[in-house]
């Protein structure tokens, strides 16, 4: 089958090419790169040194005679977008190219509008490349597990039945987003399922729970083939912050009450997860809504646990 991976450099984009290579299938990464300049301009980093997308590539291609593609370009210009789908008619487009950060997406004007145009009008860009290349594409989009509750159905139904109602109730748009990121997360599914209805082209929205860890099959194949692990407070998921904290002996910081609860999946099962999704092709404009989760806990339930497990190790921590 052939795949484009969008976002192919990031922290789930990279292991998700590799296990797709291996499993046999032809995949293109199209990435602009532009986490890395985010990087530089908050004067944040990786964990671990990360080689570059070119790099990796030629490992890869090294330790298993496998061949990944790759183009770089932004997501934003459609003609980038035309000229790739046109050339490669990929039968599976995987969308993991969304600025996915909250914090980032509420720090200024300019990262709320980055967020917006990375997310929503990078998706747009998409559909009508689809069309465009006239590819048949099963689309697959890698949401997030919390947006679940917000983006309902029967939500989804109201705004996209009822295009020329001149009102809507209270009741009919709950307060629905707390991002930037979040809404721009709302606007892309519902531009998504309704140009899906009306061009016919087959959607995937797998909501994923929070990912966390480093490790895969694939990332050890050779040294040089890690993926990015963030533990910041702008782009490190919650355990991968907490499980550094852990290490250092620092103490586990909870943002609010640290009641709310999340949903959370490890980096391999979040894999076989997407490949799962990628066989269950969906029908002519037909729009799936799935989730993938293995683990619910609130905060404090997660702080907690991270600090019993720490103690295996020799390690004191406090919350």
């Amino acid at each position: 089958m052939r795949i484009i991976v969008l976002g192919g450099d990031g922290y789930l984009g990279w292991p998700i090419s590799m296990y797709l290579a291996r499993k046999g299938h032809d995949v293109l990464i199209l990435d602009s790169c532009i986490k890395s300049q985010w990087e530089l301009q908050l004067g944040i980093h990786p964990l671990t040194p990360t080689k570059t997308i070119h790099e990796r590539i030629n490992i890869f291609k090294e330790a298993t005679g496998l061949s990944i593609y790759l183009r770089i370009g932004y997501i934003q210009n459609h003609r980038f977008l035309y000229r790739a789908f046109d050339e490669f008619q990929p039968e599976t487009i995987v969308n993991c190219a969304n600025q996915s950060s909250s914090v980032y997406s509420m720090m200024n004007r300019n990262t709320a509008i980055e967020t917006m145009e990375n997310n929503v009008i990078s998706n747009m860009n998409i559909l009508f490349a689809i069309m465009h290349s006239r590819c048949d594409s099963h689309f697959v989009i890698i949401g997030n597990s919390d947006a679940d509750n917000s983006i309902d159905p029967k939500y989804i139904n109201k705004f996209t039945g009822n295009v020329n109602a001149r009102k809507t109730d209270e009741e009919d748009v709950p307060n629905i987003a707390n991002s930037f990121c979040h809404l721009s997360h709302i606007y892309q599914v519902l531009n998504t399922y309704y140009v899906s209805k009306i061009w016919g082209i087959r959607v995937t929205l797998l909501n994923l729970g929070i990912v966390y860890g480093i490790s895969t099959d694939e990332t050890e194949i050779a040294h040089g083939l890690e993926t990015r692990f963030y533990y910041d407070s702008v782009f490190g998921t919650v355990v991968n912050r907490f499980c550094s904290q852990a290490i250092c002996e620092a103490p586990l910081t909870i943002h609010g009450s640290g009641k709310q609860k999340r949903s959370f999946i490890i980096l391999r099962d979040a894999i076989k997860c997407l490949e799962k999704v990628i066989l269950l092709s969906p029908q002519t404009g037909q729009v799936n809504i799935l989730k993938g989760v293995a683990d619910t806990l609130s905060i404090n339930e997660l702080a907690k646990f991270i600090q019993d497990n720490a103690r295996e190790y020799d390690r004191k921590t406090e919350i």
